[in-house]
């Protein structure tokens, strides 16, 4: 976790072809860090849109309302928890209802940033009582006659598959929370999900005890308006399942993505067979050899209706996205490979009006896949924003917040040749030794120094010119002088210029890193051969990989970019991220040994 990065949370715009960086995410990095940036950069776990406001939860231990309707978008308000927030929903029919899951579950009233934690349901067997439980999924109800509802799935911590858990559910009203109990709820809830326009819900989870041979996951319909027991159970040979969704254009269709890398539908019209088993291929990246595919990966983790029951996509950890039309034969369900990455994909989402799908892989690219391009091929790189640092570099004990203190307050003041030193509120410590002797405390601010370490200071006259200096100490304080001015030399402003380096550019090339005294130069260095290219610098925020496929991860990671295809093709010129001190940061210039002897006297 020390080694998370930033861009954890992006916000793209289609209409402005921008990339805002969203930071805000992040908690202060313990000091001990090899790592530079103060912030460490915790993963974010659930979004979600609503009109202009995006709001996402994180391991950072608050949900974030983001204002997007002005330009830049701003966090305007920060709802803090007790522990990592796992799951969020907000409500689909009270603009001001959101519901959590951290250790427990709870709603907030996001307009009085008032939180209020819900019970959970006591387990009926004494077994069940020392089990801890983490939430897995929640959802509020889909339409008006069921909207009050709020179903929170929970599971036992425990390491691989567990096998027990728990479905809560709550009726939220203005006036009370009325529990609401359901039969089975004690298996482990691996996902729940509400019909698009039914009053019905499935939960995806483990089989019972009396489940037939073979079966090893189910997933459950309830009526909570007419029944609190399960009205149907649609038997699963897989061991996980990742999600469970209708669809939303036939009532009678239900599918679940699991991690046996098949995704499998039912009609509940028939429920004792399922009616297809999408297949995808072998995991890309490499599995645990001594654990089940299972166990070990994450198999199918899209699932996606287009517009008809005909067209559905899934996504796998083969890196493959392919479409499917359930309505055919088992032997004919395959309708084409829409897209196929260099990473297994982990999850997926469409627009509204389905015309776009938004694919994210495991090493945290993001691929724009559209039937109606938005832009032409050679605008496909787009402005990355980047966002404000809005926590100090350091706390209130590190030494260069201390350093900057100083300086505002005049204790210190840097010199242009020497560095920084005294300034004229100094207030100590002074050195009581260098003054004479029998020198009051109280005098000691304004006393000068003996004159035998007067005129070894580094300020004043020329060392040569200072009487009662030896042979010995003036080349002593010499060496001080230029040691102190090399080191205290501006970045970059004594680099080595040779006549044979300097090109001609045209008037349209701006060079963003020179110095002020070069800035109306018409002609510039090329880089030196001992400098090289900064990770990132190069790499486009967005770029075209495949037709219909946009990368949206500009990763200035070196393994990363190492790592990127040839088949990648880049569009426009890269953007500089890099100010200008770090430009010039390799550039360890030094002068010629001849000019100092570093072997100062004693």
């Amino acid at each position: 976790m020390a080694y998370n990065r930033k861009n954890n949370l992006l916000l793209g715009n289609l209409v402005t072809n921008e990339l805002h960086e969203l930071p805000d995410h992040c908690i202060q990095r313990p000091k001990d860090s090899v790592v530079n940036d103060a912030r460490l950069f915790m993963s974010v776990t659930a979004v979600q849109w609503f009109e202009d406001t995006l709001y996402t939860a994180s391991y950072d231990h608050t949900v974030k309302l983001w204002d997007t309707a002005r330009g830049r978008p701003a966090c305007y308000r920060n709802l803090k928890h007790d522990s990592k927030v796992v799951v969020m929903a907000r409500s689909n029919f009270t603009e001001n209802l959101l519901a959590t899951g951290t250790h427990t579950i709870g709603y907030w009233d996001t307009d009085q940033a008032h939180y209020t934690a819900l019970e959970l349901p006591r387990p009926r067997s004494r077994k069940a009582v020392d089990i801890k439980l983490v939430p897995t999924s929640i959802a509020w109800g889909s339409t008006y006659a069921i909207k009050d509802y709020l179903l929170a799935g929970m599971s036992e911590r425990e390491d691989g598959v567990a096998q027990h858990g728990l479905l809560a559910a709550y009726r939220v009203r203005e006036s009370s929370i009325i529990p609401e109990s359901f039969s089975p709820s004690s298996q482990n809830v691996f996902d729940i999900t509400w019909h698009p326009v039914l009053p019905m819900f499935a939960i995806a989870c483990t089989a019972g005890q009396q489940a037939c041979r073979g079966t090893q996951s189910t997933v459950n319909l309830y009526e909570p308006l007419s029944r609190k027991t399960r009205v149907m159970e649609l038997e699963c040979p897989a061991l996980d399942m990742n999600e469970v969704l209708f669809c939303p254009w036939n009532t009678n269709y239900i599918s679940a993505s699991c991690t046996d890398g098949i995704t499998y539908v039912w009609d509940r019209r028939n429920p004792d067979e399922i009616l297809h088993r999408l297949r995808h291929g072998d995991p890309l990246n490499q599995l645990d050899e001594e654990l089940d595919r299972e166990l070990a990966d994450t198999g199918v983790s899209m699932q996606l209706w287009g517009t008809a029951s005909d067209h559905f996509y899934t996504g796998a950890s083969d890196g493959m996205v392919k479409k499917w039309n359930i309505l055919r034969a088992p032997e004919d369900v395959h309708v084409e490979d829409v897209a196929c990455l260099e990473e297994g994909i982990m999850c997926g989402a469409t627009s509204p009006d389905r015309t776009n799908l938004l694919v994210g892989d495991v090493s945290g690219g993001v691929h724009l896949l559209s039937n109606s391009p938005f832009m032409p091929d050679q605008s496909a790189t787009f402005t990355f924003r980047e966002g404000p640092n809005t926590m100090d570099e350091s706390d209130s004990d590190s030494g260069v917040k201390a350093a900057r203190e100083l300086m505002a307050s005049g204790q210190i003041e840097r010199h242009p040749l020497y560095g920084p030193g005294k300034g004229p509120c100094y207030k100590g410590p002074f050195a009581v030794w260098a003054r004479p002797a029998g020198t009051q405390s109280e005098q000691i601010a304004v006393t000068g120094l003996e004159p035998r370490y007067e005129i070894r200071q580094l300020g004043g006259m020329a060392p040569k010119h200072r009487k009662g200096l030896t042979a010995t100490a003036r080349k002593e304080v010499e060496g001080h002088i230029l040691l102190a001015q090399i080191r205290n030399k501006k970045r970059s402003g004594n680099k080595r210029r040779n006549p044979g380096t300097i090109v001609k550019t045209d008037g349209n090339f701006i060079d963003l890193c020179n110095e002020p005294d070069e800035e109306h130069n018409p002609a510039r260095k090329t880089p030196s051969k001992r400098k090289h290219m900064r990770p990132g610098m190069g790499i486009p925020i967005i770029s075209k990989i495949e037709p219909g496929v946009i990368d949206l991860t500009g990763d200035s990671d070196t393994e990363c970019s190492a790592s990127l295809s040839s088949s990648v093709t880049y569009h426009g010129k890269p953007h500089v991220l890099e100010d200008e001190a770090s430009s010039s940061e390799d550039d360890f210039w030094f002068p010629d040994s001849g000019t100092i002897d570093p072997n100062f006297a004693e």
